[in-house]
């Protein structure tokens, strides 16, 4: 199994065995915003109060999305509690009337921003956060992946016919797994769930998985995932020309059909957004994705593009 930094996904050993493999081609999709949207997105949250912003360590995938909801919060303050270090303090001090929201971002952050129940709380780097954190109005998420409906709509226009596609992931994961199966529907595209417990079923799920499966979405769960579990499924999935749409770029290089990935700026927007406003929505979604496509792949798989997006 991975280790136990649950969200950094940079498959090391992976990358380097994949090193001298043949390079190909990859388009890359980025949504375009409206000028006006974008200026929207862009402007700072004007808070009512302050704004405590919680961070685990001086990772710099933390440390990127602090400083941009710093950069554009009107009066925040940053607190880092490294290895659970201070956090009795940092509770305290947060936990005052004159912070009203919080951002967490790491899993230990995140535990500790749930403590503070009158307080509104947004958490971000974090993909198994049940059953720890189980979400609600007031403590909110923001997804490590792009908005199912627009993964759908890449993927349908590269296969028009895709109507089947598989998810797997390890416990905890029923409100992401509805989402996902409510934008498949309105494609037109029948989301089967399937819940394993580690690296083995996940090869085994994914091996039987039914014939009129066309498709298999590979969620980040690093609890479920191994280098060479995630090899093992690939061939697989190359041998019965499955479609694989992968967390990792890494994984087009042996036979993922596109990779989907978000960057620290578009989780910390989305974040950003999900604390100015109060909507009672429990998980959001970055807007901006980089959806990469393995020609190889495309053309062993038979698939072909009628029009592309840059």
């Amino acid at each position: 199994m991975m280790g136990h930094l649950a969200e950094k996904w940079l498959f090391i050993g992976l990358c380097g065995v994949l090193s001298a493999c043949s390079q190909h081609r990859q388009i890359v999709y980025q949504p375009q915003q409206s000028p006006a949207s974008s200026a929207q997105a862009e402007r700072p949250v004007e808070p009512s109060l302050k704004l405590a912003v919680i961070t685990t360590g001086d990772d710099v995938m933390y440390q990127s999305v602090a400083k941009y909801l710093l950069d554009h919060s009107a009066d925040s303050e940053l607190f880092n509690i490294k290895n659970g270090q201070r956090s009795a303090a940092v509770a305290s001090v947060v936990g005052r009337d004159e912070y009203d929201r919080v951002a967490a971002i790491g899993l230990p952050a995140a535990r500790l921003a749930s403590e503070m129940r009158q307080k509104r709380v947004v958490f971000s780097k974090v993909f198994n956060h049940s059953p720890a954190l189980e979400l609600s109005a007031n403590l909110q998420c923001v997804s490590l992946l792009p908005s199912p409906q627009q993964v759908f709509q890449r993927w349908r226009e590269l296969s028009p016919t895709l109507n089947r596609v598989a998810v797997i992931t390890g416990a905890g994961h029923d409100h992401l797994v509805a989402v996902i199966k409510e934008a498949g529907e309105a494609w037109g595209i029948h989301v089967q769930a399937f819940t394993v417990r580690n690296d083995k079923e996940l090869v085994y799920v994914s091996k039987n998985l039914p014939h009129s499966i066309q498709g298999q979405w590979l969620m980040p769960d690093n609890r479920v995932t191994s280098r060479d579990a995630l090899r093992e499924l690939m061939g697989h999935a190359v041998r019965v020309g499955r479609q694989v749409v992968a967390f990792d770029d890494s994984l087009l290089e042996i036979g993922a059909l596109a990779s989907v990935t978000t960057t620290d700026r578009s989780i910390a927007k989305a974040q950003q957004r999900a604390l100015a406003n109060h909507r009672e929505i429990k998980m959001h979604f970055p807007e901006s994705f980089a959806f990469k496509v393995s020609d190889k792949a495309k053309s062993r798989l038979g698939l072909t593009r009628k029009r592309q997006r840059e």
